[in-house]
């Protein structure tokens, strides 16, 4: 069984912040043996995708501490979320696509198959992901 990790950059830390990318990687905790497995592991299972803030529009915001903080991090890494944005639509389209393909079949026609998945807390990514979609 797969597990998944999601890490979401974003321009404030409420449920409807904007996003700035979508990170995840998939892996099986049952064969995890080393670090090198897992970087292996994250080189093929790995989803990324920068987001265009100016297409998300209607209940996002962006709030000025975390402006902030963006502006003291490294150049490098406010590059980063800046490289070859796509639309936020695009970006949840295509993770969605990734996402499924490591689902296990259904047990039957009324169970709807999800993989254990991780973030930074209960109320952070997993919240803000759910606002996006």
């Amino acid at each position: 069984m797969f597990n998944v990790t999601i890490d979401l950059e974003t321009a404030a830390s409420s449920k409807n912040a904007k996003i700035l990318s979508i990170g995840a990687v998939v892996f099986n905790p049952t064969i995890v043996d080393s670090m090198e497995s897992i970087r292996v592991a994250a080189d093929k299972n790995f989803f990324y995708r920068v987001c265009d803030l100016g297409s998300q529009h209607g209940d996002f915001s962006i709030d000025a501490s975390t402006f902030y903080w963006w502006m003291r991090q490294p150049q490098k890494a406010r590059e980063a979320i800046q490289e070859s944005p796509v639309s936020l639509r695009r970006a949840l389209s295509e993770f969605s696509i990734w996402y499924k393909q490591f689902l296990p079949p259904p047990e039957d026609s009324t169970t709807k198959p999800s993989l254990p998945t991780y973030s930074y807390g209960a109320t952070f990514d997993h919240v803000i992901l759910q606002h996006a979609y």
